[in-house]
């Protein structure tokens, strides 16, 4: 009960007031990032759209996007200024995984290790763990 209420007081005045709602694309559509809404509510996605129905808020989205910026603080800098201002919701998942690729290629880099010896490598790995 007290996420339906943490809920109503965070997207109803958001309605009311036309301010822009946060917005996500799923399959090439903009939809309520519900996602989003829920982890800053912790209501449950039936919850939410529950809501979205009652108050159509789904047409309200379309007229109104808002980007989702996490609530983490960026330090990163390139040449002594913010590498960004805001993360956004959207994007954490390929930001992380480049920069599990950037993190392997330094690895790859800083141990010397050839190429070649990168695919004999990762051969030995898969057949350890049984992949074929």
């Amino acid at each position: 009960m007290a996420s339906r209420t943490v809920l109503k007081e965070y997207l109803l005045p958001l309605v009311s007031s036309g301010a822009p709602l946060p917005a996500a694309h799923v399959k090439g559509r903009l939809y309520l990032a519900r996602d989003y809404v829920a982890a800053h509510t912790g209501a449950t996605h039936a919850q939410i759209e529950r809501l979205v129905m009652l108050h159509g808020v789904q047409d309200l989205v379309l007229e109104r996007p808002a980007p989702c910026p996490l609530n983490i603080p960026v330090t990163g800098e390139i040449g002594g200024s913010p590498w960004r201002e805001h993360i956004f919701f959207g994007e954490a998942a390929t930001l992380m995984q480049q920069l599990g690729t950037a993190a392997a290629l330094v690895i790859v880099y800083l141990t010397g290790m050839r190429p070649q010896e990168n695919g004999a490598e990762l051969h030995l790995m898969q057949h350890s763990a049984g992949f074929k």
